[in-house]
């Protein structure tokens, strides 16, 4: 009975390390013939909902997962802390660190809402110190090779609204603000992937999301009993959906929150690639 029950822990324990401390790459080719020639092959690295997780001293685990992916771009999807927790200098160190390999971009979180304002701004000046681009409601072009692509980053609405209604209103009319029927190819940045149909409305070809976290825990057949903002058997929890013009890609992320326990559901660190096809 003993030795069973060493074989149980062992088991348990190797269960919590694949779904806790092993970070699961995911590659994600994203074809389009809007995709401008000049940008085939381009390679983007999404990190979403780390919630103060370290893989590592100094996170060189995850460091090292994204440099061996050798990206142009890494994008952050939000919730780089989880609450309140300070201070953040680890967290600004690892962007420091990650501007270092590409340019880095950055949109808020729902976790980031939840800061004062002085612990808020203090992040996002540490961040802009360590080379990194924030994205509040607005856009940018990203070049390469003379042809450009449009890079749009909303805002969690929590900053603004806890209520959904109001919430999907306001993204609503930030997309409407910042899309243009002209614009080249687009890619948005979004913390909340519930708000799907919007995206479809605005006829956004890629979406990349987090705030899900998959479920967090996951059960065989089941999959993700709940998620915030949508509540018991979600239907955006992770993975891609598409719809229309639209590609959204929900990772998973690498942290938790909450129970701080990830199962069935390990950390994931999603590795996109265009093409011109």
């Amino acid at each position: 009975m003993k030795h069973k029950g060493l074989l149980f822990t062992a088991f348990l324990a190797g269960l919590y390390l694949r779904d806790n401390q092993i970070i699961k790459v995911n590659h994600i080719d994203v074809d389009s013939k809007k995709i401008p020639v000049n940008f085939e092959g381009y390679k983007i690295v999404q990190i979403t909902d780390l919630h103060n997780k370290a893989f590592g001293s100094g996170n060189k685990r995850l460091i090292a997962k994204v440099k061996k992916e050798r990206p142009d771009l890494i994008v952050i999807t939000g919730d780089l802390l989880f609450n309140y927790q300070s201070p953040y200098q680890e967290l600004i160190h690892l962007c420091s660190v990650l501007a270092s390999i590409a340019p880095v971009y950055f949109v808020t979180g729902n976790h980031e809402s939840s800061l004062l304002d002085y612990d808020f701004y203090q992040l996002m000046d540490g961040l802009k110190r360590a080379g990194v681009h924030i994205l509040r409601n607005s856009k940018t072009t990203i070049e390469r090779y003379g042809e450009k692509i449009m890079l749009y980053g909303l805002d969690d609405p929590q900053f603004y609204t806890k209520d959904n209604d109001q919430a999907r209103m306001l993204i609503d009319a930030n997309l409407t603000h910042l899309v243009c029927k002209d614009d080249p190819y687009g890619i948005l940045l979004s913390h909340r992937p519930e708000m799907f149909d919007l995206y479809v409305k605005h006829k956004i070809p890629l979406v990349l999301c987090g705030h899900t976290h998959g479920g967090q825990i996951r059960f065989p057949i089941i999959g993700a009993l709940l998620a915030p903002n949508q509540g018991l058997f979600p239907a955006y929890d992770r993975g891609i959906y598409k719809c229309q013009s639209t590609f959204m890609y929900i990772s998973t992320g690498l942290g938790a929150s909450n129970l701080h326990l990830r199962t069935l559901n390990p950390p994931e660190l999603a590795v996109f690639t265009l093409h011109h096809r």
